[in-house]
């Protein structure tokens, strides 16, 4: 949650505690209530093309100068109300070791390395 208000700090979550659903640990949040709709994917990739990231994969996108890696970045994730996106369900993470050569790799691959 916090990689996540460092990338978009307008985001408003709070986090509500912890629970295990399925037998699998899962973190709860609440997000105030908006009459947003689903952003679309040519949205989705203006935003994070403006914000520096490069598309790896139809729902994965890297940005190699914060070395952040965005995961499950799918319209019903990240909405949009009143010209803005706001993510509510993609997944951060920065990374490092095998994850990180995964990324560069797909970078290369892809052409944008």
């Amino acid at each position: 949650m916090i990689l996540m208000r460092e990338i978009f700090p307008a985001l408003e979550a709070r986090l509500e505690g912890f629970a295990r659903l399925d037998g699998r640990f899962a973190i709860v949040i609440s997000q105030r209530f908006s009459p947003a709709e689903a952003a679309t994917p040519t949205q989705i990739g203006k935003l994070l093309k403006k914000l520096g990231y490069r598309n790896l994969l139809p729902e994965a996108w890297f940005h190699p100068r914060e070395n952040v890696a965005l995961f499950d970045v799918v319209p019903n994730n990240i909405l949009h109300y009143r010209g803005k996106l706001f993510p509510i369900d993609v997944i951060p993470i920065r990374p490092a070791g095998r994850m990180l050569q995964w990324v560069r790799e797909m970078q290369l691959s892809i052409g944008c390395g």
